[in-house]
This record gives structure tokens, sequence and C-alpha cells, in this order.
């Protein structure tokens, strides 16, 4: 998760993203391309937007 995902680095960008996996771990669409997920994330790290969270 942390190679795919960034998981980990604390920002909260990817807990959307976990959830819709453990909903389905077998069957999931992030609906979004790799590239397109990094440069959001990528953005989201340095906005000022309140951060996601469990």
């Amino acid at each position: 998760m942390t190679g795919c995902l960034g998981a980990g680095t604390g920002c909260g960008w990817c807990i959307p993203f976990l959830l819709k996996i453990a909903e389905d771990p077998d069957h999931f669409d992030l609906d979004i391309t790799p590239d397109d997920y990094a440069k959001e994330r990528k953005t989201y790290r340095v906005s000022e937007q309140e951060k996601n969270t469990f």
C-alpha cells in the first residue's frame, strides 16, 4: 500500500481509497489513473484543507 498509494505518510490522502478497497478487496475500481492520483495527492498534501481521517 505504501508503494502504490503512498499510504503511511500521515497526510490522509489515501484513506478514501483504502476504505474503497476494504469494502470489496476482490472487486474494486479506484476510478483514477496513476498519474492523476499522483498529481491530486501532491496538490492535497500542500493544501490547507482539513485532512482525511479514519
